[in-house]
């Protein structure tokens, strides 16, 4: 049997384990990966960290790391545990332990091969659990290897596709600076302040500045300006509102500063940019 053009992997340990809650808080000594981890968070809640990088988890989450990664855990939880490889020998039939002295011999592998985030939420959840559960009672039956790796094999395909859906959606989420971006092109034609934007988004005005900035190269009084001109710009080219009207159409104070943010940011006047796309400047008198 073959899995993403390997052969199947050999379950190492595979069972269900609680931390009690009055040990919460607790974290555990940095530890090195040293075969593939596969975790089914059932209830509680868990602050991990997965070289020097901190991750939370909730009921029903899925934990992944893989060989050479340094870990912490902590905090009070249930959950199932999967640890598995690509190895040379066969398992001899004792009690896999994490922290055992005993290395087994590994085939090269690229870490690339399951490609998952280090903690996500499964969309197949219910099927997932079942699946777990099985595998915690067959895997050491050898007259049953046949049923373990169909059920190691549905797992893996169900976790790496889901996975894939959830980086999808985490692609697809609007950031605060969409968000923001959404709200300034739907409302230029009012007065919009900083701490409008900051509420919007519930984030501090300091640092929905700073955010946007990084991400757009502007601020959002500049997004806000450069949205105002550039549908100024298409008003005048393709209305007959005189400019007062089309400052006031664009967010402006005054007829008088919008003529002087026009002039600075292209150079020429609200009025000799009307006549250059051809309507006469009469309806401005």
């Amino acid at each position: 049997m073959k899995l993403l053009g390997l052969s199947m992997p050999k379950i190492l340990e595979c069972r269900r384990f609680t931390v009690a809650k009055e040990l919460e808080g607790d974290t555990t000594k940095p530890r090195l990966v040293k075969h593939f981890e596969l975790d089914l968070d059932l209830q509680g809640n868990r602050h991990l960290t997965i070289d020097s990088r901190d991750y939370y988890t909730e009921s029903g989450s899925i934990v992944f790391r893989y060989p050479g990664q340094y870990c912490t855990s902590s905090g009070g939880y249930d959950m199932y545990m999967l640890t598995f490889d690509w190895i040379d020998e066969e398992i001899d039939g004792t009690v896999y332990a994490r922290n055992s002295a005993k290395a087994y011999k590994r085939k090269p592998m690229p870490v690339d091969t399951l490609s998952l985030p280090h903690v996500f939420m499964p969309e197949h959840s219910t099927e997932i659990t079942s699946i777990y559960k099985r595998l915690s009672v067959i895997y050491k039956q050898p007259s049953r290897k046949s049923l373990t790796d169909l059920q190691l094999s549905r797992l893996l395909y169900l976790v790496c596709a889901d996975a894939s859906s959830y980086e999808f959606q985490k692609l697809e989420e609007y950031t605060p600076t969409d968000k923001i971006l959404a709200y300034i092109n739907n409302h230029y034609m009012e007065s919009i302040t900083l701490e409008e934007l900051a509420n919007h988004v519930h984030l501090s005005r300091h640092y929905l500045v700073h955010l946007f900035k990084n991400e757009t190269g502007i601020t959002p009084f500049e997004y806000i300006m450069t949205t105002r001109l550039e549908q100024a710009k298409r008003m005048l080219a393709f209305t007959q509102l005189s400019v007062a009207n089309v400052a006031v159409e664009c967010g402006f104070e005054s007829s008088s500063y919008f003529c002087r943010c026009f002039r600075n940011a292209f150079g020429i006047t609200p009025r000799s940019f009307r006549e250059e796309k051809g309507f006469s400047n009469k309806i401005d008198k």
